[in-house]
């Protein structure tokens, strides 16, 4: 029978070191068994990916939620809960003779003028006859 002997050399590193610190623990390579230098190229290149998927996924999105946003008519949105009739400004109509026919006697008609202005998106309480309004409905 024959013997085999195998013959195994000690890594040599660029440092001339033997591998190990001198603790024993093995040096230039970390946990995942990669030398330093390739797990810093791994990082980099998840990084690279990273961005790569919020650049073509996540910021399309706020983009469109953006503009969405800002492209929605806040002022002219009738709440649901509101409900509304249409009226035809006839001349000589003011908005407070509008809301002041709205309002319960022991309300407030500023706030239904506020209501109305709201509903139809007025910035001047300026009215055109044939000029047709969103209105609360009285209660």
């Amino acid at each position: 029978m024959a013997t085999h002997t195998a013959s195994w050399t000690q890594p040599t590193f660029p440092n001339g070191r033997n591998g190990f610190d001198r603790a024993g623990f093995v040096v230039g390579t970390s946990i995942s068994g990669r030398a330093p230098q390739q797990e810093r190229r791994a990082s980099k290149r998840s990084a690279g990916l990273v961005m790569v998927i919020l650049r073509v996924l996540v910021l399309p999105l706020v983009i469109a939620a953006v503009l969405l946003m800002a492209l929605a008519p806040a002022s002219t949105a009738v709440d649901s809960a509101t409900r509304v009739e249409t009226y035809v400004v006839v001349s000589g109509d003011t908005l407070w003779d509008i809301a002041a026919g709205l309002t319960d006697p022991s309300g407030d008609v500023r706030a239904t003028i506020d209501e109305i202005e709201d509903l139809n998106g007025l910035t001047s309480s300026a009215l055109q006859p044939g000029q047709s309004l969103l209105i609360p409905r009285p209660f």
